[in-house]
């Protein structure tokens, strides 16, 4: 969502998160629950222990356990790029924080009461605003720029082309 990268203040990143993440929860959770428990038992009558099992039988990675075990390998590997750029985006997000507390002491009377700014985590709902921040500044590189250059009838036309 747009507004997720481009919305300053994180309070409209939060609330616009967790109204996406309840939209059609109502409805949708049952059903999903349902779907699920009926995998799962028409994978155990053809004698596999789980959905899981049955659907990766076939696969490369030949088992539950296997493709587990991959993706936990991976995460390991991972984890060294993925601190690095968790710790990049919390310290933008403390510089931005930063910066607006230096602007509301500069702009109010009870300077003492606003000595140190409040040091505050990095959120699920942080993660795309501050990335696309840094993305703008480190690179240059504004997507809603970009955008100019590929209007979106003849970029969907260009790829049916392509691909047909």
């Amino acid at each position: 969502l747009p507004i997720m990268r481009r919305a300053s203040c994180g309070e409209t990143r939060r609330k616009m998160m967790e109204a996406a993440q309840r939209q059609c929860m109502e409805k949708n959770g049952p059903l999903l629950s349902e779907l699920i428990q009926a995998r799962h038992r028409a994978a155990v009558r053809m004698g596999f222990k789980s959905h899981s099992e049955r659907m990766l039988g076939l696969k490369m990675a030949g088992s539950a356990s296997r493709a587990q075990g991959f993706c936990q390998e991976m995460l390991e590997r991972l984890a060294p790029l993925r601190d690095a750029e968790m710790d990049q985006l919390r310290e933008r997000k403390h510089a931005d924080i930063r910066h607006t507390h230096k602007r509301r002491r500069i702009e109010s009377d009870a300077c003492k009461v606003l000595d140190a700014p409040p040091l505050e985590e990095l959120n699920a709902w942080d993660v795309a605003f501050y990335t696309d921040l840094i993305k703008r500044e480190k690179l240059a590189l504004d997507d809603e720029q970009l955008k100019e250059f590929f209007p979106l009838e003849d970029t969907i036309e260009g790829l049916l082309a392509i691909y047909s």
